[in-house]
C-alpha cells in the first residue's frame, strides 16, 4: 500500500488542508497586529498630550504667580513642574528669578547654572 503526500502548491493548486491553514495564519497574524496596535495608540496620545504640557498647567500657574509677584508661590509651583520634570528649562530659569526676586542670591545663582 502507497501513501501519497500531496504538495502545498503544484501544478493542480494548492492542498485545501495547507490553504485553510495559511488563512488561519493570516488571520491570527492580523487579530494580534490589530491587538498590538490598540496597545500602542492610546499611549502614543498619552505620549503626545505630555510632550505637549508635561506638567499639566502648572508652569503656567507658577508663571502668573510670578507675574503677579507671589513670588513663594511661583517657586512652589515651580518645584512641582522640577519634579515632574527635571530638564524642563524654562522653570529652571524662572525659579532662579524668583528666588533673585526675593534676595536669595545663592539660590537663584544655584538654579540658574543648572539650567
Amino acid at each position: 500500500m502507497q501513501f501519497a503526500i500531496p504538495l502545498i502548491s503544484g501544478e493542480h493548486g494548492s492542498f485545501p488542508l495547507m490553504q485553510a491553514l495559511r488563512a488561519a495564519c493570516l488571520r491570527h497574524f492580523a487579530f494580534a497586529l490589530l491587538f498590538l496596535v490598540s496597545l500602542v495608540l492610546p499611549g502614543e496620545a498619552a505620549l503626545a498630550k505630555e510632550a505637549e504640557n508635561p506638567s499639566g498647567g502648572l508652569y503656567e500657574e507658577a508663571l502668573k504667580r510670578f507675574e503677579s509677584e507671589d513670588y513663594r508661590g511661583a517657586i512652589i509651583q515651580l518645584k512641582n513642574v522640577l519634579q515632574a520634570n527635571p530638564e524642563n528649562l524654562p522653570a529652571r530659569i524662572l525659579i532662579g528669578r524668583a528666588h533673585l526676586a526675593l534676595g536669595d542670591a545663592l539660590t537663584a545663582e544655584k538654579e540658574l547654572r543648572r539650567a
